[in-house]
């Protein structure tokens, strides 16, 4: 079977990284595929330095140095771990892509959604995966999750995040093959049942 290239997204606090690591054992232990995890911005040596400096609240930097940060990152990522690994038959699970500097930059940033999206294709040579998990929740309800200790992204207004949150929802129903959509309120289990559902549909 060829492997494939699974990705959970969302805003701020909607549970993307619970769920990938829950995808990511039931791939390896059920379903008995070799599988790994990577997280964006990162999963490079050189990516987790950016990414020390994207999130560090202590950094200021301009919307536009923020997202050619995120995608030096994103093209790291993909030339180094996502292709290769996918040509050895290695399924990856990522913890967010391209569609986050979409959503938060190109919509929420002003930059432009199809603007970010064409720059994204070039930083990730195209690479697309064969699915793209959508974990939804209000800005508002995601509030009510966040902890004490916020990175420079997660302390931005309500305002910002309300965009980001229109945003992927404008995203996904351009995609409505590729990006599938859960409410991130449900119950873990659930959100985690929902999503086994849709990537046993593609294996």
């Amino acid at each position: 079977m060829p492997a494939k290239f699974i990705v959970i997204e969302g805003p701020d606090y909607s549970g993307k990284t619970t769920q990938a690591k829950l995808l990511l054992w039931y791939l390896k232990k059920k379903k008995r595929i070799n599988t790994k995890y990577i997280r964006e911005p990162g999963g490079t040596k050189i990516g987790e330095k950016i990414r020390t400096l994207l999130l560090d609240s202590k950094n200021s930097m301009s919307i536009l140095t923020e997202l050619f940060l995120y995608m030096a990152s994103r093209a790291n990522l993909v030339e180094n771990k996502i292709i290769p690994m996918l040509k050895k038959d290695v399924t990856v699970v990522c913890d967010r892509y391209f569609y986050s500097s979409v959503a938060y930059q190109g919509g929420a940033g002003g930059i432009g959604i199809n603007n970010v999206y064409n720059i994204s294709l070039t930083a990730v040579k195209n690479v697309l995966p064969d699915l793209v998990i959508l974990l939804d929740i209000s800005p508002r309800e995601a509030f009510k999750r966040s902890r004490t200790s916020k990175d420079r992204i997660e302390k931005r207004p309500l305002s910002f995040h309300k965009k980001v949150h229109k945003a992927f929802i404008e995203i996904a129903n351009k995609e409505p093959n590729r990006i599938k959509i859960i409410n991130a309120l449900l119950p873990v289990e659930e959100v985690q049942r929902r999503i086994r559902c849709l990537v046993d549909g593609i294996l």
